[in-house]
């Protein structure tokens, strides 16, 4: 073992007649102190001949001591790693971690919506950079290339924006290991965003036009018009109702949401399925106004199945779920 100033070199080997350096060297009082728990001591292997090496990591380790720069090499090898993340893989485990504020995951159409997001407006900018390498100027120079001009509309600008911050934020705020150290130290992401102005007013029908679009539709779907317009219930809402959420006799009559239907992408493929409405706040009790009585009870003898769980509309074709996209 050859003596030296700071740390020692050694050679080991096994009874096969395998050798190897190590290169070692013992954390100080000091170290130890402003670290907490370290190891007896930091070690490193090089192949026998690699002496030169070996004295060089000794003393890039002794170097680091003396500035005040030391850390524990297992971070050192995180934060290499970290520097490393592209923002396609950031983002993309972002999106398919993602819970909301309490806790729970948030929908598959949303996490669609961030994936489709994240292929058409993000990637094509960010995807192979590293998330550690993003600046504030770059971001502000591709915010400013998507013009409506350019193909984007204005939600989709919008909506590429947010999904940027949120994501950025989380890389600056989340912890990669147990001292609470961040991706990034800040958010570069610094852009507002603005809710575009509405193209046209909406406008509320008359009872009247409700009656005359009812009665344009199919029959098995007119009761869908008068429940939308005339009980303000969502399209996705009225796709979700069930035989069990009709209290035809109840005092009074009423109707239960309680569901609501979205479309999920499976394999390219989009399928309605039956989940909660769009907010806590959307589960409600609608009072069934008088004249719409007699329209359920007609609709539910003709077209709802039977047992509780009987759809009130379904799919023209499959019987299955009404889509919202098929009833627009």
């Amino acid at each position: 073992m050859k003596r030296r100033r700071f740390g020692s070199i050694v050679t080991l080997g096994k009874p096969d007649g395998r050798t190897w350096l190590e290169a070692r060297y013992t954390p100080s009082a000091e170290l130890r102190d402003k670290w907490g728990k370290l190891p007896k001591r930091f070690a490193r292997r090089f192949p026998v001949g690699w002496d030169i090496q070996a004295e060089q990591w000794l003393n890039d380790e002794e170097r680091l001591i003396r500035l005040g720069t030391w850390t524990p090499p297992s971070d050192r090898r995180k934060h290499a790693e970290a520097d490393m993340t592209t923002f396609h893989d950031y983002a993309a485990h972002w999106i398919e971690t993602r819970r909301k504020a309490d806790g729970t995951p948030i929908r598959e159409t949303t996490r669609q919506k961030y994936r489709e997001t994240l292929a058409n407006h993000l990637d094509p900018a960010f995807g192979n950079r590293p998330v550690t390498g993003l600046t504030t100027r770059e971001i502000v120079k591709w915010r400013d290339s998507l013009t409506t001009n350019g193909g984007y509309g204005a939600a989709a600008i919008r909506h590429s924006v947010s999904l940027l911050k949120s994501i950025m934020n989380s890389a600056a705020t989340q912890p990669i290991n147990d001292r609470g150290d961040t991706l990034i130290d800040r958010n570069p992401a610094t852009l507002r965003t603005v809710k575009p102005v509405g193209m046209h007013a909406y406008l509320i029908a008359e009872p009247e036009e409700i009656m005359l679009l009812a009665d344009a539709m199919p029959d098995n779907l007119r009761l869908a018009v008068l429940l939308a317009g005339w009980l303000g219930l969502r399209e996705g809402e009225v796709c979700g109702l069930q035989r069990r959420d009709i209290d035809i006799d109840g005092r009074p009559p009423t109707i239960h949401v309680r569901h609501s239907v979205k479309p999920e992408t499976h394999e390219g493929r989009q399928t309605p399925v039956l989940g909660p409405p769009k907010t806590a706040s959307s589960v409600r009790d609608v009072i069934i106004p008088t004249p719409l009585i007699a329209e359920l009870e007609r609709h539910m003898r003709v077209y709802t199945g039977n047992g509780k769980d009987g759809m009130l509309f379904t799919g023209p074709r499959t019987r299955g779920l009404l889509s919202p996209q098929s009833l627009r």
